[in-house]
């Protein structure tokens, strides 16, 4: 989340709402500050602060200044303990979210690799995305491990999708060169030999290397496939794939 907020999107984003207010009645005047905290955090986020630095410093004391109280009472507020757990379900259920289920898990997974992982985001840019696909459909998001799980399946699966999509692609004389390199075949440039640093310029060096480019371009791989793809996505091929295959 960032730091810096102006009054504008104060008033809009940290602002207490009549209904809001009024959840604050069955508990006591300590716990205030940081349950309104935890609840617009939450609302701008899709997450639930884990510590009183979480929060940053404008938004905690604007909340403050709208409750008439100051923010020293949050610094005392266990926020892993009974209550921050029991608040934290509390405002769960008064913004309608409902317990992550296996379809919702199936859901977001195809999400990212229909629409997230193609235009190049990494895992990272998954977690963080997480929070804002829940609670845009109303669901608990997983947390810590079993989030972190989820997005690295669903990458994976990208990942063979995208690998079997290119071999589709080849034809049945390009796979069978392929599978000859791979095993070393007399006669085929080794798949070893393509990976390998063309070592000090020579004219034996030059020649080894002309061979392989003429190997790889008898190949005739779908060079044209990857000008659909996201650059960074491309990026990540060509660190698998020999990069003269690309040019």
């Amino acid at each position: 989340m960032k730091r810096i907020w102006n009054l504008d999107e104060l008033a809009e984003h940290w602002s207490l709402k009549f209904e809001e207010t009024q959840l604050l009645k069955t508990k006591p005047t300590r716990n205030h500050l940081a349950f309104v905290a935890q609840l617009k955090y939450y609302q701008n986020t899709g997450r639930f602060p884990l510590a009183t630095n979480d929060i940053p410093e404008t938004p905690l004391h604007y909340l403050a200044d709208q409750l008439e109280i100051t923010v020293d009472q949050i610094h005392e507020y266990d926020w892993l303990g009974r209550s921050g757990t029991r608040h934290r379900k509390e405002i769960l259920e008064f913004l309608g979210i409902r317990r992550v289920s296996a379809a919702d898990k199936s859901a977001f997974s195809d999400w990212l690799i229909d629409n997230l992982y193609p235009h190049g985001a990494d895992i990272e840019d998954a977690i963080e995305s997480a929070f804002e696909w829940f609670q845009k459909h109303k669901v608990e998001c997983p947390a810590g491990k079993e989030l972190d799980r989820l997005v690295r399946s669903a990458y994976q699966q990208f990942e063979l999708n995208l690998y079997e999509h290119f071999a589709n692609c080849l034809s049945v004389e390009s796979k069978i060169l392929m599978g000859q390199s791979l095993d070393g075949v007399e006669g085929v440039v080794n798949f070893s030999d393509i990976k390998a640093d063309p070592g000090r310029v020579g004219l034996d060096s030059v020649l080894k290397e002309v061979e392989k480019i003429s190997f790889i371009r008898s190949l005739h791989l779908p060079v044209e496939t990857f000008s659909s793809f996201n650059t960074k996505l491309e990026f990540r091929v060509s660190n698998i794939v020999p990069p003269y295959i690309f040019g």
